[in-house]
């Protein structure tokens, strides 16, 4: 991006604080007692650009199974992990890490910080019962204010972000051209969110969104790590769905090839969750989808229609459907002429759809069926169509 002088010189107010970038992977805890830790990355970025020195990355074992559910999005499992230290080993250089004066604490969704925090109160609670090898714990963090990068493009108004409140970090890296190819490694991430954290800031120079990185921070509204505030997200006047964290890393992979059965099974899955959660991503996946499997996907998630209950789970539902009919075919010219799912009855069935959609019945109400559950969702074979 180019910047103007005057643009050039915003930017370089807004980065004059150092920022410290965090992400972590971690696992349940069996007995319900937060999230543990498995790896954690620290990546500075300093002057507006992302250094090596300072950076930090250590792997640990988090005390407990690794829930095979963690395993699928980050790899590591019970046994890779059985040798390694505990958090508290660590502790003092994350601390230390995090110990820069004025420095500003990144991370993509509040969860690396409430994790880290549940961590080190671990080490108090240890501490409080006589153990002497525990040194440190929740006082020694540093108190620093916290930047979000899965609300702040919303904040920003980034061209493509639209009305999602929050976005993925595979989306994020994707609207600002960042590259990542070890997605759910917590030191590439903590590298991509900064690489993405710089044009963000880029792009708030140029627009001269805010006079200063204070006057950011004020607006923001992310707290401290003293006082986070999460869940980390911008309401609109409609007031945008509540996403929980653990859905948006389901949005880290999206379906861009042709699926295997069981891919597209676990697809569906996934919507009838995002239809629950009223999630703004869906539409996003089913657009990637639609190319390659759009036909076996169209049938499943029309069925669901009779299904939902509440307010706006419908609109996010209808969303993807047409998504899945109206995503234009590569090379088509122009892109809109081709339609990947252009077989008649998705779209004579989309001409009559449309203009009668209506919003929901209140679950309130008797005798409405139940609302959506993240249940099976069957995969009816793709029929052959005539296309126009």
């Amino acid at each position: 991006m180019t910047l103007t002088d005057a643009g050039f010189e915003l930017f370089q107010h807004l980065t004059a604080r150092t920022f410290l970038v965090l992400d972590t992977e971690y696992t349940r805890d069996p007995d319900g007692d937060g999230d543990r830790i498995i790896s954690l990355a620290i990546t500075p970025v300093v002057g507006g650009k992302r250094v090596r020195d300072g950076e930090l990355y250590v792997e640990m074992n988090p005390g407990v199974p690794v829930d095979p559910r963690s395993t699928a999005v980050h790899g590591f499992t019970t046994e890779a992990v059985a040798r390694k230290r505990r958090f508290g080993y660590y502790a003092p250089a994350v601390l230390d890490a995090l110990t820069v004066p004025d420095a500003v604490l990144v991370c993509h969704t509040g969860s690396d910080i409430r994790v880290l925090r549940r961590e080190l109160e671990r080490l108090d609670e240890a501490r409080a019962t006589g153990d002497a090898t525990v040194t440190v714990g929740l006082e020694q963090l540093p108190e620093l204010p916290i930047i979000d990068t899965s609300p702040l493009p919303r904040l920003l108004r980034l061209p493509g972000v639209g009305q999602r409140g929050v976005v993925s970090l595979a989306t994020l890296c994707q609207l600002v051209g960042v590259a990542n190819a070890e997605a759910h490694h917590a030191r590439a991430d903590a590298r991509a969110t900064a690489d993405a954290l710089v044009k963000l800031l880029l792009h708030a120079a140029g627009a001269f969104a805010y006079a200063s990185l204070e006057a950011l921070l004020e607006d923001h509204a992310r707290g401290t790590t003293h006082d986070p505030k999460l869940p980390g997200y911008i309401r609109s006047r409609r007031e945008a769905p509540v996403v929980p964290t653990e859905h948006l890393v389901r949005h880290d992979s999206p379906l861009t090839h042709a699926g295997t059965p069981a891919e597209q099974q676990a697809w569906l899955e996934l919507a009838v969750e995002c239809v629950r959660l009223r999630c703004p991503h869906l539409r996003t996946e089913a657009t990637l989808a639609a190319q390659e499997n759009g036909a076996a996907l169209f049938d499943p998630l029309v069925a669901l229609l009779a299904t939902v209950t509440e307010p706006g789970q419908a609109g996010t539902l209808l969303g993807a459907v047409a998504a899945l009919i109206t995503a234009s075919s590569p090379g088509a010219d122009p892109p809109a002429a081709a339609p990947a799912l252009a077989h008649t009855r998705a779209l004579r069935w989309w001409a009559k759809q449309r203009p009668r959609s209506k919003p929901p019945p209140r679950a309130s109400r008797p005798g409405l069926p139940p609302a959506p559950t993240a249940g099976k969702v069957t995969v009816a074979p793709a029929t052959r169509c005539t296309s126009r």
